[in-house]
């Protein structure tokens, strides 16, 4: 069994972006919860979108989502840039 390091590596520069605006965000924030919430939601959008714009994710990724049978499945995958089939 092979490691994905192609899929690491593809996946880490959207992590990366990610860290890069957290701690931006941590830099001029104070600590409290409405930082604590807004930092995560914005880790989230920029992550997602990261992911988009990387094409990250393909066909076999996308299929396992869509089986996983998940809540909001069809939304999420939407957001990640999925093609129609996949959805």
């Amino acid at each position: 069994l092979r490691f994905p390091w192609s899929f690491t590596a593809r996946l880490a520069a959207p992590a990366l972006v990610m860290a890069a605006a957290l701690a931006l965000g941590r830099a001029f924030w104070p600590t409290s919860v409405a930082e604590a919430v807004t930092l995560t939601l914005a880790g989230v959008v920029v992550f997602a979108v990261a992911v988009r714009l990387g094409r990250v994710l393909g066909s076999d990724e996308f299929d396992l989502f869509r089986r996983a049978n998940l809540p909001g499945a069809s939304w999420i995958l939407r957001l990640l840039g999925a093609p129609t089939s996949a959805r």
